[in-house]
């Protein structure tokens, strides 16, 4: 379940919680504590590795000539009918480096085409072999296995506008746990703060907290949340990418913009959203965020998102005064660059289970990462 507000561009977003703090003037149900089952056993199963031309995981990647063609456009009239002037070419990306590991962590999808279940997969001479499978979301850093729960907050009673005080309802706040130390991580804690006080000036305070995807030990994720004060006409909204680096014991990190592609893309997203609901148009767009996702064929992406000033009556970017443009290309953010490509054998499986994530595990960790997984 999604916060009734999510301003940004959706791609393989996952609601990791959605937890309302609701007053008297607004009444609505909270949200139940997510169980925490154990990893099982399942019968072995061996997967093809993939082939030339294979199945798509999540949606097809782009040909090479449909990439030629989108990186070097001619000139295009905008809405106005103005001529605008050639986009300048993206120059050609390194080649991808390729990740390496002996067994692998996927994200599959559910019927419903969100998170499903993480299923551990290790390599046997160029197969995937099924070793388990895992309900809760399960990422990996170089030394350890994380998983990804939550513990009930029970907020503070509160008059709110107003009205007789009401108990609210307990709350979740996701929480990064280690599979090997069993140590915490809540590096979204300060948004959930709202629920630890009370402002009667405010009818609801709403915080969701969304993965977005891993790429080898980097956690992508966004914090978003709502106030709607009393007398306000509307809810404020705001936006946080959140990068976490569970490699660096969950340090909040920020992907950069390539800067060999850094101004051809910002081109590209001005001439998308210049002739649309933007405050002014000629305004240069701004980077967001950077991040990257996998295509059918185990290539990384990089995604790079632009914001241009909106108004609130039709800005869908962050904090609803936005507008917002992501950008694709073969380049990559510097720090993702070691898991440009993935195995041939874990393309395979990532078809099999219908997964959009990979996370892979050294040789030298698959024992230890087969017993993590199987804990609590």
């Amino acid at each position: 379940m999604r916060a009734p507000h999510d301003p940004r561009p959706r791609r393989h977003f996952l609601a990791l919680a959605v937890v309302p703090l609701l007053g008297a003037c607004a009444g609505a149900p909270g949200r139940e504590a997510e169980a925490q089952p154990r990893a099982r056993a399942v019968e072995v199963t061996t997967i093809p590795p993939a082939a030339t031309g294979a199945a798509s995981v999540a949606s097809a990647a782009p040909e090479p000539e449909e990439r030629a063609v989108a990186t070097a456009p001619g000139p295009s009239a905008s809405a106005s009918g103005t001529v605008l002037p050639p986009l300048p070419p993206l120059p050609p990306a390194p080649p991808r480096q390729s990740a390496d590991g002996a067994a692998a962590v996927l994200w599959a999808s559910s019927a419903s085409g969100g998170f499903g279940e993480s299923v551990l997969v290790e390599n046997a001479g160029g197969t995937a072999t099924v070793v388990a499978r895992r309900q809760e979301r399960i990422f990996v850093s170089r030394s350890e296995l994380w998983v990804l729960g939550s513990r009930p907050l029970s907020p503070v009673p509160c008059a709110r506008c107003g009205g007789a005080p009401t108990p609210p309802d307990q709350v979740d706040v996701p929480v990064l746990r280690s599979l090997r130390t069993g140590k915490t991580l809540e590096p979204w804690s300060q948004h959930y703060q709202a629920y630890a006080t009370c402002n009667p000036e405010v009818i609801q305070d709403e915080v969701g907290v969304y993965v977005e995807g891993a790429v080898g030990p980097y956690l992508l994720a966004s914090v978003s949340g709502s106030t709607m004060w009393c007398t306000a006409p509307h809810a404020a909204y705001t936006d946080e990418p959140l990068v976490l680096d569970l490699d660096a014991g969950g340090a909040p990190v920020t992907l950069e913009f390539p800067p060999e592609v850094l101004e051809p893309l910002r081109a590209r997203a001005h001439a998308e959203l210049r002739d649309g609901c933007v405050i002014d148009r000629d305004e240069s767009p701004r980077e967001y965020r950077a991040t990257a996702e996998y295509g059918a064929r185990g290539e990384l992406e990089g995604v790079y998102e632009y914001l241009m000033s909106a108004p609130y009556v039709c800005g869908l970017g962050p904090g609803h005064y936005s507008a917002v443009s992501a950008q694709r290309a073969d380049w990559l953010p510097a720090a993702l660059t070691p898991y440009g490509q993935l195995p041939a054998w874990v393309v395979g499986a990532m078809a099999a289970q219908k997964a959009t994530t990979a996370l892979l595990v050294a040789a030298d960790r698959v024992a230890a990462a087969k017993a993590e997984f199987a804990r609590k």
